[in-house]
């Protein structure tokens, strides 16, 4: 299997929950140079975990990664999601475009559909049955990413347009540690079983647990995407009239 097939495989899951996700936008709809900025921004972040893993003194990294407790909770959940949301105050905080609540959802979902594109080229190259990994990886990891980055942008949103310090801090630093809990917990339920393979009975109560949580994510996740356009509406954030178009606003015509 060539390299570019792999590519492609790995960017499919992502191209089509981003596509899903930018016509949810039903106020004003991102440029796409932002869209674009904010996924390579989720490629540089999965980049930058990884050289925070290099750098870590050893001792530190035999700690976390010496059970899936850790290594769920800290490797994955803090690691993973505080480099998405470094990447996000780096590169999308400060927008132009980043005009309303919802938007916050938009762009941080893009980043975490940007890691998890370079985490499936990581795992498919180095797979010996590439196709399988992919179809596992793309109806569970890849929209896994999603919706933690769902839950993080929604509070990222609200902070944006917070007039209070306090509270927009507590909102950027809940939302943020709501991402890690729910990331933890999703590897936790996959890692701990590879711990307890030879239980039978303890994998298969993991993997239910790991399916009730997996269907719980997607409610929650569309609760608050659902919640954010309400908001929007509510708040009198209107659609573009004529005079207002931007090119970059424009959908791509395919």
């Amino acid at each position: 299997m060539g390299d570019m097939y792999i590519i492609g495989m790995a960017l499919l899951p992502s191209v089509l929950l981003a596509v899903w996700i930018y016509f949810q936008d039903k106020q004003r709809k991102e440029p796409i140079f932002g869209l674009l900025k904010a996924f390579s921004l989720g490629v540089v972040s999965a980049g930058l975990t990884i050289v925070i893993h290099i750098l870590m003194p050893e001792q530190i990294a035999a700690f976390i990664d010496g059970t899936a407790f850790w290594r769920a909770f800290v490797s994955a959940g803090v690691l993973e999601e505080f480099s998405k949301l470094l990447m996000f105050f780096l590169g999308i905080w400060s927008l132009k475009a980043f005009d309303e609540r919802f938007d916050g959802i938009v762009y941080m979902a893009y980043i975490g559909l940007g890691f998890a594109f370079f985490e499936n080229i990581f795992y498919l190259l180095d797979s010996t049955d590439a196709f399988s990994l992919f179809l596992g990886r793309a109806l569970f990891s890849v929209p896994a990413h999603f919706f933690f980055a769902v839950l993080m942008g929604y509070f990222l949103g609200k902070a944006k347009f917070e007039t209070t310090v306090a509270k927009r801090d507590f909102l950027i630093v809940f939302g943020w540690l709501l991402a890690v809990l729910a990331h933890g917990c999703y590897d936790y339920l996959l890692m701990r079983q590879e711990e307890v393979a030879d239980a039978g009975a303890v994998v298969f109560l993991l993997q239910i647990s790991f399916y009730v949580f997996d269907y719980f994510l997607w409610r929650i996740a569309l609760r608050r995407i659902r919640r954010l356009q309400e908001l929007d509406e509510e708040m009198g954030i209107s659609p573009e009239q004529p005079d207002d178009i931007d090119w970059r606003r424009i959908p791509p015509k395919v």
